[in-house]
């Protein structure tokens, strides 16, 4: 059962990839985990379609940013309406 798995982790990625879509808004919470004796997170994501959970070894942004992806590149978008909100949050300019 624990060989030849990629399958179903690309089952997995496809399905949250997809629920993603279903609703525009997502729930998402941690809760702590225990992985071969070390301190984890897991993530639970979800709407009304779905369930998914991440157990990850930190629950930092870019961590989540990895979760939300499953495994896609991150990309970021520098044009006027985002040099505007860094304005509007105050930003620092460094």
């Amino acid at each position: 059962m624990t060989k030849d798995i990629d399958l179903f982790h690309q089952e997995k990625a496809e399905i949250f990839l997809e629920s993603l879509k279903a609703t525009p808004y997502q729930q998402i919470d941690d809760t702590g985990a225990r992985v071969n004796g070390i301190n984890y997170y897991t993530q639970i994501l979800c709407n009304p379609h779905y369930t998914a959970y991440f157990t990850v070894p930190n629950k930092d942004r870019k961590t989540i940013l990895d979760v939300l992806l499953c495994g896609k590149e991150k990309t970021y978008c520098f044009n006027a309406e985002a040099f505007d909100m860094m304005k509007t949050f105050n930003v620092s300019k460094s």
